[in-house]
């Protein structure tokens, strides 16, 4: 008891857990008596004198005997007014000296999480001293006391890990604090094991990342790995192929660096030094989202050099562009998985790698449900920080079946092999036309196009727009397009969910749904006007004539099909020539010569692109392709 007093005289936090027995019960007993019976007339400590003689004393006096059978009268009365004392010490200028822990409510005391009622209670006696002390400083002086005890304050719970109390005792206080956050508390979450959630706190409240990375910072967090053995192991000797006796570079950052990244993700110069100190001085070479969200994914892909899984989930979720970073962290862990010889290891990161699979086909299946056309964005966007490939060439690059296997990029793709064209469907009879002579005819004759081919070009929406929404309606019948439906193109009208977005064409803001007016009477001659409209024989509104044909030979379908009939001419004049008698025909020979240079040089810069821009496709088969043309 008299150390209690001692402790709470000088302002020092006493926790007391109540069902433990002897002084903490009889503390506890005072404590809550005075709190709950309602008997305080003002402040804390100015009691009731009548109840506290009649009856709290008395009472106090019955539980020290029950607790210390053989204590004298004069010990027992000095005990009693030491306690009373220490109740009335408990609470200072609003600031709680004393927390009560009931040990037989287990919502309310897990000796477990001990150590987090330790530092609630230091941080409720430390509130009202800088609370009482900033009223005394000017302005100027008071922000600069707070953030530094903000900052011993967070340094503690760091140390402690309990990022709940840094996040409603701590930060409570000032949540912009965060955004002035020191450098260095930073790394230290960053690189202290299960610190995850206070890099999530930090993040979610406004840190910049691309503040805090700088050559020299990303170096040292290299440093801080390189002897761990996961790193040194598999990244550096394994990937980089280094001896287990160099160090790193002066130029670590720019060269090997980067080579590893290279050789996981197929990205050349991901991490450049100069960048970073322009991101850090707010010289963008972008802007500060770019520079944001490639600082993130450096952070990731430090975590999971680092063999850090739950710290690349936890800064995965801060990205602008979780597809293309889960892609990537997907793709490194399979790859890295290559240099392990350790089943279990090895096993683990396979695991590692499904998993962020499974978080990038959750995000795009999440967005094409909720925003279809959203979606389709998402697919086909391009950034430099992914050196402007999209989200389904990184899946391609790292073979992910599964997000390549979605219906939402099964439907890109499609779009995307189509182009700015779609094929007619004519439904006059029994009699149908395969989809690679429509092409074929419409490529060369140009006018069947009239018949065949609808366009699904800017231009095309720009004229349709001149008119207004009433001879819009009358036009189309009243029939507005719904969703993603095929039909919408033969009714002349635009698809948002079937564009693609490759043409950098946006035509995305009529996604919303149009509500027509006065529809009452609309169902049946908008079923007949539709009707009729699609066995049109030829299709009424169409682009000017030098667009369409520019539309239709820059569509990928049109290549592909317009390869495939100029190969087979060229297979059938081979045959032809080599079965001629003697030297054959001369001029059919040249022709069949230079047609073959031709072949081969397209099959060279089909190689080097494939090569180039998709780092898993085997290259040995192709070559030999090449060597056999020669």
């Amino acid at each position: 008891a008299r150390l209690v007093l001692d402790c709470l005289k000088r302002r020092f936090p006493i926790v007391v857990l109540r069902g433990s027995g002897g002084l903490a019960d009889l503390l506890s007993y005072a404590y809550t008596e005075l709190e709950q019976k309602l008997c305080l007339s003002g402040s804390w400590g100015t009691w009731d004198a009548e109840y506290v003689e009649n009856f709290l004393k008395p009472e106090l006096v019955s539980k020290i005997n029950h607790y210390f059978s053989k204590i004298s009268a004069l010990s027992r009365n000095i005990l009693r007014d030491r306690i009373l004392e220490c109740v009335h010490l408990a609470k200072q200028k609003d600031a709680s000296l004393m927390t009560i822990l009931n040990m037989h409510n287990c919502s309310e005391c897990d000796l477990e999480n001990l150590s987090e009622y330790l530092l609630r209670a230091l941080f409720q006696t430390k509130s009202s001293a800088s609370r009482t002390d900033s009223k005394k400083t000017s302005r100027v002086s008071d922000i600069t006391i707070t953030d530094d005890k903000l900052l011993k304050e967070l340094y503690l719970t760091i140390d402690w890990n309990l990022p709940d109390v840094a996040k409603t005792e701590v930060l409570s206080r000032d949540m912009s604090y965060v955004i002035r956050l020191q450098k260095d508390l930073f790394a230290s979450a960053l690189i202290r094991p299960d610190r995850e959630q206070f890099i999530d706190l930090f993040l979610s409240h406004g840190f910049s990342v691309h503040k805090f990375i700088t050559p020299t910072r990303l170096k040292r967090l290299f440093k801080h790995i390189y002897n761990e053995e996961f790193f040194h192991t598999i990244c550096w000797e394994g990937v980089l192929g280094h001896s287990s006796t160099r160090k790193l570079s002066k130029h670590f950052i720019d060269t090997d660096l980067n080579w590893l990244i290279e050789s996981c993700t197929g990205l050349d110069n991901f991490v450049n030094s100069d960048h970073l100190y322009y991101n850090v001085m707010s010289m963008y070479i972008y802007d500060a989202s770019s520079a944001e969200r490639k600082s993130i994914a450096i952070l990731t892909l430090w975590s999971i050099f680092g063999n850090r899984h739950k710290l690349a989930k936890t800064l995965w979720k801060h990205s602008d562009q979780p597809i293309h970073l889960a892609l990537i962290a997907s793709m490194v862990n399979e790859r890295l998985s290559w240099y392990v010889g350790e089943t279990s290891l090895k096993m683990e990161l396979k695991q590692r790698a499904k998993e962020f699979s499974d978080m990038a086909t959750g995000v795009l299946d999440y967005c094409y449900k909720e925003i279809a056309c959203k979606a389709f964005d998402v697919l086909s966007e391009e950034s430099p920080d992914w050196n402007f490939k999209t989200a389904v060439d990184i899946a391609a690059n790292a073979r992910n079946k599964q997000l390549l296997a979605h219906p939402c990029c099964q439907k890109w793709l499609t779009n995307t092999f189509q182009g700015e064209i779609r094929i007619r469907e004519m439904n006059w009879g029994f009699l149908t036309v395969p989809t690679c002579f429509k092409i074929l005819l419409c490529a060369f004759f140009i006018f069947p196009m009239y018949i065949w081919v609808r366009f699904k070009s800017k231009l095309l929406k720009l004229e349709s727009d001149k008119g207004d929404e009433g001879d819009e309606d009358e036009k189309d019948g009243g029939d507005n397009f719904q969703g993603n439906d095929e039909s919408a193109f033969s009714r002349n009208t635009f698809d948002p969910i079937n564009n693609n977005s490759t043409s950098g064409v946006d035509i995305y803001p009529k996604c919303n749904k149009k509500k027509p007016q006065n529809n009452l009477n609309l169902g049946k001659s908008t079923d007949y006007a539709t009707f009729f409209r699609d066995r049109e024989l030829v299709i009424r509104q169409q682009p000017p004539l030098l667009k369409m044909i520019i539309l239709m030979w820059t569509a990928p379908i049109t290549k592909f099909y317009t390869f495939q009939f100029f190969y087979i001419v060229y297979l059938l004049l081979f045959s032809y020539a080599v079965l001629l008698p003697s030297c054959g025909d001369p001029i059919l020979d040249y022709t069949i010569c230079v047609w073959t240079f031709l072949t081969l040089i397209e099959s060279i810069r089909r190689t080097w692109i494939l090569y180039r821009k998709y780092t898993s496709i085997p290259m040995v088969f192709k070559c030999l392709e090449i060597l056999a043309i020669v």
